[in-house]
């Protein structure tokens, strides 16, 4: 919702990004958000590398449904696992890693 990061618990992030103002999760009746992401699970050696297709969402300034809107947007991790149904956010426990979505140079 808003590209601030403050530790410990980042909730200057805010809520989830929803410019069409769906409920949370791709098995809610009202759902999705547009940037709800499925659960990712990270290997016993704690690497791994991951690519998302993400289509409500877009890098463009100026669509509706951009991250590059007037407060700037910020992708939070959960540190527990999303059941994809629960409001606000999948009962997916504490905010665990966050980071603000910046332009490329």
């Amino acid at each position: 919702e808003t590209g601030a990061c403050t530790p410990p618990s980042f909730e200057s992030a805010g809520g989830h990004f929803a410019p069409r103002g769906r409920a949370h999760g791709m098995h809610h009746p009202d759902g999705m958000h547009a940037g709800d992401l499925p659960n990712i699970h990270v290997p016993a050696d704690g690497e791994m590398r991951i690519e998302r297709l993400v289509p409500h969402v877009t890098l463009e300034p100026g669509a509706s449904h951009s991250l590059f809107d007037d407060d700037g947007s910020a992708i939070v991790v959960h540190a527990g696992t999303d059941d994809y149904r629960s409001q606000p956010s999948g009962n997916a426990g504490a905010r665990a890693l966050c980071g603000v979505v910046r332009a490329g140079s």
